[in-house]
């Protein structure tokens, strides 16, 4: 079945806009939101301190789990696990338990870090089950688990 519509032309008219007086102020406050949407979060000088905090933590020979106190830890955490140190970072089940204590319900950064952590340095990592039976609790408490992950932190995920 289809339907046919006759449409007759439509005729109308814009005004000629002088956007010239505001374009400069517009130039101005979309750079102002572009550099508050790379910062949000991590701009702050707590972020700054608890990313410092836990660095030292990273290199130091204490567990990075005694290096999480609170949810801008957490941030800290999962914007080291996107940086050139991601390698040195250490996911196991301390740490997985420490995150779970602080919060709850991860947030999508952490869970997007551990995630691409996961996917990137899979060869390298020491307790794979563990790392995907986190991801998988932590997908699921964010509503965001589906057949995919599932197949793909199974543990036969390359396959």
């Amino acid at each position: 079945m289809s339907v046919k519509i006759e449409v007759k032309q439509l005729r109308f008219s814009l005004p000629n806009l002088r956007l010239d007086k505001s374009r400069s102020s517009i130039e101005r406050l979309t750079a102002e939101v572009r550099e508050i949407a790379r910062t949000a979060g991590t701009g702050s000088d707590k972020f700054q301190k608890a990313l410092v905090t836990f660095q030292a933590a990273l290199g130091s020979k204490g567990h990075l789990a005694d290096a999480l106190n609170d949810p801008i830890d957490l941030r800290a955490l999962a914007v080291e696990l996107n940086s050139k140190n991601a390698i040195q970072i250490v996911l196991d089940a301390r740490l997985f338990h420490k995150i779970d204590s602080v919060r709850s319900r991860p947030g999508s950064l952490l869970v997007e870090a551990v995630y691409s952590h996961y996917l990137r340095f899979y060869d390298h990592l020491d307790d794979l089950a563990c790392i995907e039976r986190w991801l998988i609790r932590a997908k699921e408490a964010r509503g965001e688990i589906d057949e995919n992950i599932t197949h793909i932190l199974s543990g036969k995920g390359p396959k």
